[in-house]
C-alpha cells in the first residue's frame, strides 16, 4: 500500500493503546487486525488537498506550504455551497497525522495541539496560518497527552489536563509569542476529556474523566494572573469526553460519551441551565465552534464508531432552542477535536475516518449569514447624539491589534487602553427591576427611559439631588440624571464591574492616579486586575513617575464609544472572531474594531447613517459609529443594560 502522509491507519496495538487512553470508547473497542501503523489511500479519486500532502514536504523551518493559490476548494462546484447552504472546504493537511488533539485560534492563526497518532502520544504542536495556507511545526508540548481540551487567551494557549497513563491534572502553557511552553499550578483533581473555555479572563474547565475513569461534573474556574482555582457551581450531570464552546455570554457544555451533555453557564451569576438535547444518542469526544451566533459541535462519535455522515456535524441555535443536522464533511471522521473558528470561518483538523485511518486532512467552513438570535442593528441617531467636546487622545501603543499575522505573535495579552461606567452613586445592591425611581429629566417615553430605569433599579447608577442650578426640584423631589452629559473612565469602570458581578476585595495599588480608597479604586481595580482596562505609562506631561512606576489611568477623562465597546464586550465575555466590516469609520484591524464589532452583531450598539457632514457614503453605504466620540450617560446606560439586564429591556 502506498505512503501517504495524510493518514495512518490505527494498528492494533494502537487501538489497545486507545482503548485504554479513552475508557469511555469502550461502547465500541473493536481491535483492528492490522500489523503495524500503515498508510491508507481513500478508493476514490485524489483530491486536491492528497496531492498537496503527498507533494508538499516540510521546509528547513519545518513548515509545509500548499501547491497553488487556490488555499480553499469546496465539495460542491467551488462556490461553497450545498443547495444553497455553506459546505466544507478542504485545508492545507497537517504535517503529520492526529486525532483527540486540542485546537484554538490566536489572530488568524489555528493551533492543533498534541494528540494520538495512530499507535502513540503525540508531543507535536502545529500552527496554521490561515491567510497563507502555510503549517509549521511548533515547539512540542512538554508532556504529551490525548483527550486534552485547549483554550486561548490573549496571546497563551492553556492545555488543562489530558490522558497519558492515567488522567492529568496539568495546566501546560504555551506562549505563541516566544514558542515557549510553561507550567501553571496543578488543578485541584485529574481530569481527561473535560470540555476547556477561556471566558472572561478566565480558563473554565468542566466535567471530565477522573483519575479512575469515572465521569465528574466538576467546574474549576483557574486565573492565569493569580495561577490559581476556584470551584464553581456544578454541571447538573456527570460525563466525559464532552466539548465546551462560548457563545455569547455563555459557556455550553454539550457532547459526552455516555449522553449527549446539553447544559449552558452563566460564569456572571454561576448557574446552570438546560438546553435543548443533541440529535443523537451521545456525540464523544467532538470539536466546537461558535460561527454565525451557532454553537456548531462536530467530529464526534459512538465509542469507536462514527455516526453516518450526515449525522456528524449537529448545530444548536439558541435562538430557538434546537438542534439540526450541518453539511456534511469531505471526509468523514469521528475524533476531532481540534477545532476553532477564525473571522466567521470554523476550522477542524484531524480526526478518524471510517476505515480507522487517522487523519491530517483539515477542513473550514464559513458562517452562512446571520443566524436567528442576531439581531441587525438599526440605525438610531438619537441614540447617540453628535457631541463636539474634545476626546481624551488615545495612545496607540497601549492597544496592540489583536490578530496576528504570523505564527509567533507579538505577546498582546488582554485589551489595552479602555474605558469604563457611568456616574454611580449607588453601590450594586440588587433592587428589583420593578421599581419606582424615577429622574426628572428622564421622562417616561424618553430615548432612554427603559435603559436608564433598569439600570437604577439594579442599584447599577444614580443620580444628582434636585435644587442645582437649571435642575428645580418637581413636588416629589425625584433627582436628575443628566442622561446628555458625557461619562469618564472612572465613572465607566464602576458601572461596568457593577454591571459584571464583580465584587471582589481589591488588591494593592495598580496606578499612579487612583488611590485606594478614592472613589473609584475598587471597580477599576477589578477590571484591571482581569485585564480587560489599563492605562498609560508614566513620565508623560504631568503625570510623574513614583517610586514603583505605576501607570496612570486618567479616571477624570471622558471615555469614548470605542472605549466603551471595549469594555463593555471584555466584561461580557464576548470573544467570538469579528466578520466583516459593518461601520464605515471602524475598519478592520483598527482598535476598537473587534469589540464594536462583536456588540453591533449582538444589536447592542448602533450608528449613524452615512452622508452627513465629513461622513460620506461608501460603495456599500455603510454606516458611521464614531468611535474617538464622547459617549454620554444615556449611551453608556443603554450599551451596558443591553448587555448584561436584556430582559429588563423593550
Amino acid at each position: 500500500m502506498t505512503s501517504d502522509s495524510s493518514r495512518h491507519q490505527i494498528s492494533g496495538q494502537g487501538l489497545a493503546i486507545m482503548s485504554v487512553l479513552f475508557l469511555s470508547f469502550l461502547l465500541a473497542a473493536a481491535i483492528l487486525s492490522a500489523d503495524a501503523v500503515k498508510a491508507a489511500l481513500p478508493s476514490s479519486a485524489p483530491t486536491r488537498v492528497q496531492v498537496e500532502a503527498q507533494g508538499a514536504q516540510p521546509n528547513a523551518q519545518g513548515q509545509v506550504q500548499a501547491r497553488g493559490s487556490e488555499q480553499r476548494q469546496s465539495n460542491s462546484s467551488g462556490d461553497n455551497l450545498i443547495n444553497g447552504g455553506p459546505a466544507w472546504a478542504t485545508e492545507t493537511p497537517m504535517p503529520a497525522a492526529k486525532a483527540y488533539a486540542g485546537g484554538a485560534s490566536v489572530g488568524t492563526n489555528f493551533y492543533v495541539v498534541s494528540g494520538f497518532n495512530g499507535s502513540a502520544l503525540d508531543p507535536a504542536l502545529y500552527g496554521y496560518d490561515t491567510t497563507t495556507g502555510v503549517w509549521t511545526t511548533l515547539a512540542p508540548i512538554p508532556t504529551p497527552v490525548s483527550q486534552a481540551r485547549v483554550a486561548a487567551l490573549g496571546t497563551k494557549i492553556y492545555a488543562a489536563g489530558g490522558f497519558n497513563a492515567g488522567a492529568k491534572d496539568t495546566m501546560q502553557i504555551y506562549d505563541t509569542g516566544t514558542n515557549t511552553w510553561s507550567q501553571g499550578a496543578p488543578m485541584p483533581a485529574a481530569r481527561s476529556g473535560a470540555g476547556v473555555v477561556a471566558f472572561n479572563g478566565k480558563i473554565y474547565i468542566i466535567a471530565g474523566f477522573d483519575i479512575n475513569f469515572t465521569e465528574t461534573n466538576t467546574v474549576y474556574e483557574y486565573d492565569p494572573v493569580a495561577d490559581t482555582y476556584v470551584t464553581k457551581s456544578p454541571v447538573p450531570a456527570s460525563e466525559g469526553n464532552i466539548a465546551a464552546g462560548v457563545l455569547g455570554n455563555l459557556i455550553y457544555a454539550v457532547g459526552g460519551s455516555a449522553s449527549f451533555m446539553h447544559y449552558a453557564y452563566n460564569p456572571v451569576t454561576d448557574s446552570w441551565a438546560t438546553i435543548a438535547a443533541g440529535l443523537t444518542a451521545n456525540f464523544q469526544t467532538p470539536g466546537v465552534f461558535a460561527i454565525g451566533g451557532q454553537l456548531w459541535v462536530e467530529g464526534g462519535s459512538n465509542g469507536f464508531s462514527p455516526y453516518p455522515s450526515n449525522q456528524q456535524v449537529q448545530i444548536y441555535d439558541p435562538g430557538t432552542n434546537t438542534w439540526s443536522f450541518g453539511p456534511e464533511f469531505i471526509t468523514s471522521r469521528y475524533g476531532s477535536s481540534a477545532a476553532a473558528a477564525i473571522n466567521s470561518r470554523g476550522y477542524i483538523a484531524g480526526g478518524v475516518d471510517i476505515s480507522n485511518n487517522v487523519l491530517a486532512e483539515v477542513e473550514s467552513i464559513q458562517s452562512s449569514g446571520t443566524p436567528t438570535p442576531t439581531v441587525t442593528p438599526t440605525i438610531d441617531p438619537t441614540a447617540v447624539p453628535p457631541t463636539d467636546t474634545p476626546t481624551p487622545t488615545v495612545d496607540p501603543t497601549l492597544v496592540p491589534p489583536t490578530d496576528t499575522p504570523t505564527l509567533v505573535p507579538t505577546d498582546t495579552v488582554v485589551p489595552t487602553d479602555t474605558a469604563v461606567p457611568t456616574d454611580t452613586a449607588l453601590p450594586a445592591t440588587e433592587t428589583p427591576t420593578a421599581c419606582t425611581l424615577s429622574f426628572e429629566d428622564v421622562p417616561v417615553g424618553s430615548t432612554f427611559y427603559p435603559y436608564i430605569q433598569c439600570m437604577a433599579c439594579q442599584g447599577i447608577i444614580n443620580g444628582y439631588p434636585c435644587g442645582g442650578a437649571g435642575e428645580p426640584c418637581n413636588p416629589t423631589n425625584d433627582p436628575y440624571f443628566r442622561p446628555g452629559n458625557d461619562v469618564t473612565r472612572g465613572q465607566f469602570a464602576k458601572i461596568a464591574a457593577n454591571a459584571a458581578g464583580f465584587d471582589e476585595t481589591p488588591g494593592a495599588q495598580q496606578y499612579e492616579d487612583v488611590a485606594v480608597g478614592s472613589t473609584f479604586f475598587d471597580f477599576i481595580w477589578r477590571l484591571s486586575d482581569r485585564g480587560l482596562v489599563t492605562g498609560y505609562p508614566c513620565g508623560g506631561t504631568g503625570e510623574p513617575c513614583g517610586p514603583t512606576n505605576l501607570p496612570y489611568f486618567r479616571p477624570n477623562a471622558n471615555v469614548t464609544r470605542g472605549q466603551i465597546a471595549k469594555i463593555d464586550a471584555n466584561a461580557a465575555g464576548y470573544n467570538e472572531t469579528a466578520g466583516a466590516q459593518q461601520y464605515e469609520d471602524v475598519l478592520p484591524g483598527s482598535t476598537f474594531y473587534d469589540f464594536i464589532w462583536r456588540l453591533a452583531d449582538r444589536g447592542l450598539i448602533s450608528g449613524y447613517p452615512c452622508g452627513g457632514a465629513g461622513e460620506p457614503c461608501g460603495p456599500t453605504n455603510l454606516p458611521y459609529f464614531r468611535p474617538s466620540a464622547n459617549a454620554t450617560r444615556g449611551q453608556a446606560s443603554k450599551i451596558v443594560s443591553n448587555t448584561f439586564f436584556p430582559a429588563c429591556n423593550p
